[in-house]
């Protein structure tokens, strides 16, 4: 058994060679709503959910990072609208806010 992203997860899942047990997230995922949560297979109150964060050196001007975080939502909101988005899309994909980005890390 191990935990892994929905996206590098998928393929092996759908192709048969693994089998989900669970998503760690409190609701299930579009993705795979035929895949239980962990509260719903017996472990209460477990939600787990990966992030990830653009990182950028310090002192980085504030237009660069607003024309970043522009782009970088720009491009997750493609992802979530285009083509195959809803077999092939991952839970909430945003960008959020850089400036909150910056003070909860």
């Amino acid at each position: 058994m191990f935990f892994s992203g929905m996206p590098p997860a998928m393929p092996h899942v759908k192709a048969g060679r693994l089998r989900a047990l669970a998503v760690t997230t409190a609701k299930r995922s579009p993705a795979a709503p035929y895949v239980p949560t962990m509260e719903e297979v017996g472990v209460p109150g477990f939600d787990i959910s990966n992030w990830f964060g653009v990182y950028v050196p310090a002192g980085a001007p504030k237009n660069v990072i607003r024309k970043l975080n522009g782009d970088i939502s720009k491009a997750l909101n493609l992802a979530a609208h285009g083509a195959g988005a809803e077999s092939d899309r991952h839970d909430c994909l945003s960008a959020g806010n850089p400036m909150s980005f910056t003070t909860s890390t």
